[in-house]
């Protein structure tokens, strides 16, 4: 029987684009040879603000590495919660970011801020919602030691509640954006950093302006990555299973969002247009194997057979991949029309916020958008 021409134009975009996932995520179980025998002195620099809740497992997981860093540093970007009392409690140190002026607010200066009170070799950057694996220390430094780039480690992602995988899809499509995985990613510098777990040398960092550089910026990791690049200084990106993991957005469905707000729109600048192109021809196809789907077709059409089978082959995609980036189950993938949707809306509500309103709401803060 035949078939409108619309139906038959969805089934082929559907099956056509699929492909293209494979491509942008082809290198993800690369690994950087880890062939040094010696290493530097590092100092571990850890912006916080409220993050009284969720930041004791990184406190244990510093405790406890097997490869102690010179210093660590804690630096408060004017908490109003515990934050500071529950660092002081486990014996780190800390700092106020107001004792460095009354004009410094943000991440980027509290990162700055540490960096500048630090005398290592090497600087590493993380997240308060990440946790180290007992020689997560080490593995970072044996990747790092040797080199002069900006090296940067997507932590694994552990679940706990069910609103959480709905970042899934997420991630992996601002991973698959960033040219770190595809066959040409050995030859060129990632367009884009992974913010939770960042390491370079101090004496590079202080020569390109590190963080006070991009303290205006939304995305300060992408911008981070930019500014090294554009000294000339490679940008590489690696999957960091095995040294670090996170729960992202732990607070809540609405932190989620806000996150999620203020990182999507304005991370897709950073994005190489023909990066872009694919992952939206990709996208597409993943909204056509949906639509395909749920087209009034009847169940014995061999239409309907190759849009079940399409509806399969997506979701044993995402669930290969989803996988590799966290802790999932097969029903995250299955639902992926949930999440679709969701991004989708996540997306033009980021897109409206950094394109018209011009201000994007984080942590209860006002970031302006320049």
């Amino acid at each position: 029987m035949g078939y409108p021409l619309p139906t038959v134009v969805i089934a082929i975009i559907a099956f056509s684009f699929w492909p293209i996932l494979f491509f942008l995520m082809w290198k993800i179980d690369a690994t950087r040879l880890l062939n040094a025998e010696k290493t530097g002195d590092i100092t571990v620099i850890i912006p916080v603000r409220n993050e009284e809740f969720r930041i004791q497992p990184l406190l244990e997981s510093l405790q406890c590495q097997a490869r102690k860093p010179e210093r660590i540093i804690f630096v408060d970007d004017h908490s109003t919660d515990e934050t500071c009392r529950t660092i002081a409690q486990a014996g780190f140190e800390f700092h106020r970011l107001e004792e460095a002026g009354a004009e410094y607010s943000g991440k980027a200066m509290a990162c700055w801020y540490g960096a500048s009170l630090a005398e290592t070799e090497y600087l590493l950057f993380l997240d308060a919602d990440v946790v180290l694996a007992p020689d997560g220390i080490k593995k970072i430094l044996k990747h790092a030691a040797g080199g002069n780039e900006l090296l940067s480690f997507q932590p694994f992602h552990r679940t706990s509640r069910k609103y959480e995988s709905l970042s899934s899809f997420f991630t992996l499509v601002t991973l698959a954006s960033l040219d770190c995985f595809t066959p040409r990613s050995g030859e060129q510098s990632a367009t884009g950093s992974f913010g939770p777990c960042i390491i370079c040398r101090r004496d590079t960092y202080q020569e390109v302006g590190g963080h006070l550089a991009v303290k205006d910026e939304i995305v300060d990791d992408m911008s981070l990555n930019r500014l090294f690049r554009s000294r000339g200084i490679p940008a590489k990106s690696y999957m960091g299973g095995g040294i670090a993991e996170y729960r992202m957005y732990p607070g809540g469905l609405v932190s989620l969002i806000e996150g999620w707000t203020k990182n999507i729109a304005p991370g897709a600048e950073f994005i190489k247009k023909s990066s872009l192109g694919l992952i939206i021809l990709w996208i597409t196809g993943c909204v056509n194997s949906i639509l395909l789907f749920f087209l009034p077709i009847d169940w014995m059409a061999p239409l309907k057979v190759a849009a079940i089978s399409g509806y399969i082959l997506y979701s044993v995609q995402l669930f290969f991949y989803y996988r590799k980036l966290g802790k999932t189950s097969v029903w995250t993938a299955l639902l992926y029309p949930i999440q679709m949707v969701f991004f989708l809306v996540i997306f033009f509500r980021s897109l409206i916020s950094f394109r018209i309103k011009k201000k994007i709401v984080w942590k209860n803060r006002v970031l302006r958008v320049r």
